[in-house]
């Protein structure tokens, strides 16, 4: 039986991006304007969390006006009882995992989905499960789409056979489906991605597209 369950799906936001002052503020109000609106749908029905599908920042060290913002904003979304999931983008992700979005994490403002296991060269995604039921898992970006790696090693049968509602987040280009002004954009094949999810969430490229196909929606 599938549960109804209302969430809100951001991508890209890249919060402190641009040098020239007034691009940068219109990147802060924008992310402030989003949140803002998720807050308002709250108020007339309740959404259970927030989906970040990468590049959060628009640097794993942000400056301090990008940061305050941002924790601002998500404390607000804390104090209604909202979760927020999500997973670094080729912008803020670091190797060292020295970034902004663990500090977030370890104030409980933000939770990392890509976590799992290496075994035989195999990667085998762990779930995060909201208390509405819902099972996320997701892959990070990185730049250059090395995260094309994660994809050729994973393990898509335990994704697969794992019951319930899934949501799988990713930071990544589907080649099936990039614009003509994207061909160039180094991506992965749909079929990378495990079946199984009831909704896809992607970032990356910049631009707005919901495919429905077998029972599952894949936006960005």
């Amino acid at each position: 039986m599938t549960t109804k369950i209302r969430f809100a799906h951001i991508a890209d936001a890249h919060v402190g991006s641009w040098r020239e002052h007034k691009m940068k503020q219109l990147n802060l109000d924008s992310f402030s304007y989003a949140i803002k609106e998720i807050l308002a749908e709250h108020e007339k029905e309740k959404i259970s969390f927030i989906i970040i599908a990468g590049d959060l920042f628009n640097t794993a060290i942000p400056n301090v006006d990008a940061l305050k913002l941002v924790t601002e904003n998500l404390k607000h979304i804390y104090d209604k009882g909202i979760r927020v999931y999500g997973v670094a983008g080729s912008h803020d992700y670091s190797a060292s995992g020295k970034s902004m979005l663990e500090v977030l994490e370890k104030a409980h403002l933000f939770t990392n989905l890509m976590k799992g296991n290496v075994n035989e060269n195999q990667l085998t995604l762990e779930f995060t499960k909201d208390p509405s039921g819902v099972k996320l898992a997701g892959i990070i970006g990185k730049k250059g789409t090395l995260e094309k790696n994660y994809y050729n090693s994973l393990n898509k049968e335990s994704f697969e056979k794992e019951q319930g509602q899934k949501i799988f987040v990713f930071h990544t280009a589907i080649n099936e489906f990039k614009p003509k002004t994207l061909e160039k954009m180094e991506g992965v094949a749909f079929s990378f991605l495990p079946k199984g999810a009831l909704y896809y969430a992607g970032g990356h490229v910049h631009y707005k597209f919901i495919n429905e196909a077998l029972d599952s929606k894949l936006v960005f």
